[in-house]
Formats: C-alpha cells, structure tokens, sequence
C-alpha cells in the first residue's frame, strides 16, 4: 500500500493542496493539534496500517518511509504496535524539534515550523505543543519493533542530528535496530553512498 499524505500531490481531495499554502505544509493546522495537517498524517499512516492488516487477514505489516514519510512511520509504529510489525526509514524528518527550532538557519519543516511561531508571537503555546505532540524522537522511545535507518551525515533539509536523535530513541531490541550510514541525505548519492 503506497500512502499519499493528505495536502500532497495525489492527496488533495479534501485539503487542496497544502504544501503551498502560506507557511508551507508543516504549518497547516499548527495552532490546534485537532486541526494539524502532521497530527492527521500520521493518523492516516495510521488507519493505513490498521486497513492493510485486515485486508490481509490480520497478517503482518511493516511501514517504510524517507524524511517526512520516516518520521511519520516512526510516530505510526509507537501508536500501532499491534498492527505495524516493523519500521524502514531513511534520513527521517520530524525528530528534535526543539533543537531544531534552535538552529542558527532552521531548514526544511523546520524552517517552517519557525516562522509559523514568529508569525504567533506571544500566542505560541499552542503551536510549540503540537510540535512536542508530533515528535518522532519522542514516539520513537516507545517502538520495539526492529527497525532499519538510514542516516546521513551531512544533510541541507534534515539536520542530522534531529535524524540521530530518532533512531538512538528507538526501543528496538539492539540485535534488531541497525543504521546504515551515507554522506550525505536529500542530494544526488555520492559513488560509495549508492554503493551502500
């Protein structure tokens, strides 16, 4: 099952397209986690699963996703232990969002997420508190499942150590939690990253 998130191309439907509304995707909905375009992604990973495990019979179902699609599996996996039997991901966003929102020159969702707080100004209670609801560093502590990562070192979207954070949080049994590492995330591979 190939999953579009809702707002992206393929997704629209309901939402239009979300990724260029004002603030970018990451924004939509910020103020109120019942509203959140993140939040409801990750309940539609969710509901996904839950569907493909009983199209299949109750069989087994692992979740697979790069970046955003990764820091979303990983918040899918801790909510649906049950039903999602084991994580893949690559460079995975959503992770460390206070360090990210720290960061000198934010990038990505992150670069986002800081202006939708300057555009609150005082009223960022709200905004700060979905993001801390939305944090695949902090779902990841609740995922045992084993689980496979690929990390990058060097990233101009993901900050590498908001993709780190995630999978050091990761409860996987340790015989079953393995990173792969590459030069660098986001970009054209490198010779010995496609090796890898």
């Amino acid at each position: 099952l190939k999953l579009r998130v809702r707002g992206f191309p393929g997704s629209r439907l309901d939402t239009g397209d979300l990724s260029a509304a004002p603030g970018g995707w990451i924004a939509q909905g910020l103020e109120d986690a019942e509203t959140s375009a993140l939040i409801g992604a990750a309940a539609d990973v969710i509901l996904a699963a839950r569907a493909l495990s009983t199209y299949l019979g109750g069989g087994p179902v692992g979740v697979r996703g790069d970046s955003l699609g990764g820091g979303l599996a990983v918040i899918a996996a801790a909510n649906a232990p049950g039903v999602i039997s084991r994580v893949a991901i690559g460079v995975p966003s959503l992770g460390d969002w206070t360090g990210r929102l720290l960061s000198a020159a934010p990038t990505g969702a992150g670069k986002d997420a800081r202006e939708a707080l300057d555009r609150a100004g005082e009223n960022q209670g709200s905004l700060r508190r979905t993001l801390r609801l939305s944090d695949a560093a902090v779902h990841a502590r609740k995922v045992h499942q084993p689980a496979l990562c690929l990390l990058a070192t060097r990233d101009d979207v993901v900050p590498p150590t908001g993709a780190a954070a995630i999978y050091n949080a990761l409860a996987s049994d340790p015989g079953l939690k393995r990173r792969v590492l590459i030069e660098r995330g986001h970009a054209e591979p490198t010779r010995d990253d496609a090796r890898t």
